[in-house]
């Protein structure tokens, strides 16, 4: 048994590459110690990252000075701001704005029909439907022209004074506008209505 297994190995052993000592002939051979090649390599590397270590510097020179003109801008921008709100006062304090009217008895009635209206929808509401809602608006007896648009276009102007309990949107497309609750007053509201 023992003899197969020697036999097997010097078989395998001869079909094995021979390998020879001597270098191949093809020109002269260099021989380097590893310490050579290191540096070698350092000085090649080297001299390849010198002209991107230049791009960079400029680059970074460039960065600064994008930087320093973006805040130099900002100076100049901020200072023109501050002049036209100075303007903008004067003339605010000038005209002295008066506060929008008080809704009378007619509207206050609408604006809680149109809460109830709206506390009842799951969505928005168009500005068209709700004005069939709350039967705004009448028949021109001499033209036969319906005046709900008009009396939409002003229940909006005070809609539009009442940001902390109506939203409005405008539709994507066309002219169509969309009313609703703002959440924390449609709350305001079912906890009035529960009490």
């Amino acid at each position: 048994m023992v003899n197969i297994a020697d036999a097997s190995l010097k078989s395998f052993a001869s079909k094995g590459v021979e390998h020879n000592a001597e270098p191949p002939s093809e020109g002269p051979v260099l021989m380097l110690t590893g310490p050579q090649l290191q540096e070698i390599i350092l000085q090649a590397n080297q001299e390849a990252i010198k002209p991107l270590e230049k791009r960079l510097d400029d680059a970074l020179g460039r960065i600064r000075d994008l930087e320093f003109q973006q805040d130099r801008d900002f100076d100049e921008m901020a200072s023109k701001i501050n002049e036209h709100s100075e303007a903008i006062n004067r003339v605010w304090k000038a005209v002295k704005i008066r506060p929008p009217p008080e809704p009378g008895k007619k509207t206050e009635q609408r604006l809680k029909m149109l809460d109830s209206i709206l506390l009842g929808c799951s969505g928005p509401v168009s500005f068209s439907e709700m004005g069939k809602k709350l039967e705004l608006g009448s028949r021109d007896s001499r033209s036969g022209k319906s005046t709900r648009r008009q009396a939409m276009t002003k229940l909006g102007e005070l809609l539009d004074e009442m940001p902390d309990r109506y939203i409005i949107n405008k539709a994507k497309r066309g002219n169509a506008k969309f009313i609703s609750l703002v959440p924390a007053y449609a709350k305001h509201l079912r906890m009035k209505r529960e009490v």
